[in-house]
């Protein structure tokens, strides 16, 4: 199983080294930046829900490969080395289905792909230049010419339109809001004239080289179209990860595979993100009236109060434009045919501080259906 962003979402491994010695699998070997072999532990007590007389895990060796080359993910699915990869964009989805018409596809709901400023440099940290960003770009054009309309044409704010419940969905933003989002230039030159940037300025973004190149550009275009003048920058994914989330070295811009936004992260973790001084909040917002939302949903005894303090921090995050929201870009799992259980869990079991424990869920309900494998010439 292939998991391209390992390094930025296993840190040094530590806690995942921890978790599997208890779980279905062993960790076997460890090869820094390349690779995690686990095997079976034999004395595993779980059976398959499905088939109780069935003792997990099924395979016998998981290898979960860190390939940063987003060509070299594909070629090795293609000709059969690796049985899964995930995080894959529409298009490069519709060349492999046009290549390897046998390779299964399922398309998942993901986080909100993001411009990612540094909100306390300047010029972004200035709520104007953010928003004249944001109403610079088209997002139902993006939506509908690009995606082919695979995908919503409205923006995000903090918490991920699918948590239903506990997002507070586009449709119910305030008009006033709704209008910040809108693709107007006109208004986005007005903006960064009031701000003391008549001309526009010049800028650059430190682009995650497994994001969308193509998509870049095109926000590229649509900022040039306003004056803002964008250089890209593009880094491996772990080089991406220790420049912009670790040292936090970037000056102005950050783009990567997946968004800040959006995520479908339990909603308080997500809201964490943003408060002032943690780790992951490499935007480096330091907004008092964000932190105070925490400190009042923390403290919280009831469900009704949480969600409300949530519905009132996404409009206030929508308000400030604290990300450049592009749109949800659902993407693709992929897997050989011969990969049973499979449906594109991996999308959980190698994201985030969870991964690990998931992996001893999913991982072990897989199996590889050898005949169907031999009978293709694998």
């Amino acid at each position: 199983i292939e998991a391209k962003e390992a390094v930025d979402k296993w840190g040094d491994l530590s806690d995942w080294r921890h978790a599997v010695g208890y779980g279905p699998f062993i960790m076997k070997d460890l090869v820094s930046g390349a690779s995690v072999t686990l095997v079976r532990n034999p004395n595993y007590w779980a059976h398959d829900e499905r088939y109780p007389q069935n003792q997990l895990p099924y395979v016998d060796t998981l290898k979960i490969l860190i390939i940063p080359d987003p060509a070299t993910q594909l070629s090795a699915l293609r000709t059969g080395k690796i049985d899964a990869i995930d995080n894959i964009s529409k298009q490069n989805a519709e060349q492999i289905k046009k290549t390897n018409p046998e390779i299964m596809q399922v398309l998942v709901p993901y986080s909100c792909l993001t411009i990612d400023p540094r909100d306390d440099l300047k010029p972004y940290n200035d709520a104007r230049v953010r928003q004249a960003m944001q109403q610079a770009i088209d997002l139902p054009t993006i939506a509908s010419s690009y995606y082919g309309g695979s995908s919503p044409s409205v923006p995000s704010s903090l918490t991920s339109m699918y948590e239903t419940g506990w997002a507070l969905p586009y449709e119910q933003w305030p008009q006033a809001v709704k209008d910040s989002y809108k693709y107007d230039p006109a208004a986005a030159k007005k903006l960064l004239a009031d701000a003391g940037y008549p001309n526009g300025f010049k800028t650059n973004v430190v682009a995650d080289s497994s994001g969308d190149m193509d998509l870049l550009q095109i926000v590229k275009s649509y900022f040039m179209a306003v004056g803002i003048d964008m250089s890209i920058q593009t880094m491996d994914p772990a080089a991406w990860t220790s420049f912009v989330r670790t040292q936090k070295k970037h000056d102005a811009l950050a783009y990567r595979s997946s968004g800040q936004i959006g995520m479908s992260y339990e909603p308080l973790r997500q809201f964490l993100r943003y408060t002032t001084g943690y780790a992951a909040n490499y935007t480096m917002v330091s907004d008092p009236k964000v932190d105070e939302f925490y400190a009042k949903a923390m403290a919280a005894n009831n469900m009704a109060d949480i969600k409300q303090l949530l519905a009132d921090l996404n409009i206030y995050f929508a308000q400030q434009h604290f990300e450049i929201s592009l749109v949800y870009a659902n993407l693709f799992a992929l897997n050989q045919p011969w990969l049973k259980g499979y449906n594109a869990q991996s999308m959980s079991i190698s994201g985030g501080s969870s991964g690990p424990l998931l992996l001893g869920f999913y991982a072990a309900r897989f199996w590889i259906d050898q005949d169907l494998k031999q009978s293709l010439g694998h």
